[in-house]
């Protein structure tokens, strides 16, 4: 990773701050609707994400108009 970091530091650094963004986002989501997750069946899980991802998407569009 360091060297990674030595031999671009631009790149790098793209990434990094593409990652910090994704995980704020994920930290904003869990603040907002929780973070446990009570569904057992695998689509089920990741229909509950999305409909989280889309409630986070529909606060923030009210809230910036």
């Amino acid at each position: 990773m360091i060297l990674r970091f030595m031999r671009n530091p631009l790149e790098y650094l793209e990434e990094y701050f593409k990652r910090e963004k994704v995980e704020s986002l994920i930290s904003s989501i869990k603040r907002r609707t929780g973070w446990v997750i009570n569904k057992v069946r695998e689509e089920r899980i990741h229909l509950t994400v999305l409909a989280r991802v889309v409630i986070h998407d529909l606060y923030w569009s009210k809230a910036l108009n």
